[in-house]
């Protein structure tokens, strides 16, 4: 498939479709090809994305805007510390014209708990969810 993908000019997506916990728990982001010299994750040819299987097909929706995007960071000091300095200000310069525009509000949550953010998602409907921080499954509390 990348040999004929190549011949046309084109690129070749590498769906990941990870069944295993234990597997899909692992950072296949920083998947390194050693022949290449390069992660996977940053060929403009062959990007790998995780596919998760849903039982129903996902139709389209559609919104009105502007679309309304909250952003939560969650930054734990006993933890390796994120530059979410850095993430905020890319993700501001990326939509700087769509917000601009009025065709999308992004609005930071105040707060890095459970019950911030749930407080924040009874205000009014959110199409988009941004999340910078850690992430992990407790086994003992499933």
């Amino acid at each position: 498939m990348l040999k004929e993908a190549r011949h046309q000019s084109k690129g070749l997506c590498l769906k990941l479709c990870i069944l295993s916990p234990e597997l899909a728990a692992l950072p296949w982001k920083f998947t390194y090809d050693e022949r290449r010299g390069e992660y996977l994750c940053l060929s403009r040819n062959t990007p790998p994305v995780r596919y998760l299987e849903i039982p129903h097909p996902v139709h389209a929706v559609s919104v009105r805007g502007p679309l309304r995007i909250l952003g939560m960071i969650a930054n734990p000091k006993d933890l390796n510390l994120l530059d979410v300095d850095r993430e905020r200000e890319r993700i501001g310069k990326a939509i700087e014209d769509l917000r601009s525009r009025g065709l999308l509000d992004l609005v930071w949550l105040q707060g890095q708990t459970w019950r911030d953010l749930q407080r924040m998602m009874r205000q009014c409907p959110w199409h988009i969810f941004h999340f910078i921080g850690h992430g992990g499954f407790d086994l003992e509390a499933d």
